[in-house]
């Protein structure tokens, strides 16, 4: 359902030509948000899922454990290119860096955060 989702989202940018605005902050921003946020909030949701199951079962599966980590890597690379084009956002537009950084900032923190919390929860010896 989510991938479904997340398919729909991405046509709907494509067919309605909000991917390909010629204004470079807008065409940026809409991509950040279809195939960058999105996709991270989804990887972000499944470690906290497994995180939390290892949690209330009170015992640590070994395919837990290997899908935090495995996923950790993906959360990690995904933060690093939000960053990056955030800061080719803020260059083309001065004026989105304003109003957008410390948002950006606290969003990329809290991934960064819950993406600790569940490795921790499935990997205590990490």
């Amino acid at each position: 359902m989510i991938n479904s989702l997340f398919e729909f989202i991405v046509h709907i940018s494509d067919k309605s030509g909000m991917a390909v605005d010629p204004n470079l902050d807008s065409s940026l921003l809409i991509s950040l948000t279809v195939n960058e946020l999105l996709p991270l909030a989804d990887t972000l949701g499944i470690m906290r899922g497994t995180g939390a199951a290892a949690i209330s079962s009170g015992v640590l599966e070994a395919s837990q454990r290997d899908t935090v980590l495995s996923l950790h890597g993906l959360v990690e690379k995904y933060i690093h290119d939000i960053d990056d084009r955030y800061k080719s956002l803020f260059k083309a537009n001065p004026q989105l860096e304003a109003s957008l950084k410390g948002d950006v900032d606290g969003v990329l923190r809290e991934a960064k955060t819950t993406c600790i919390w569940s490795i921790l929860s499935c990997c205590p010896a990490v």
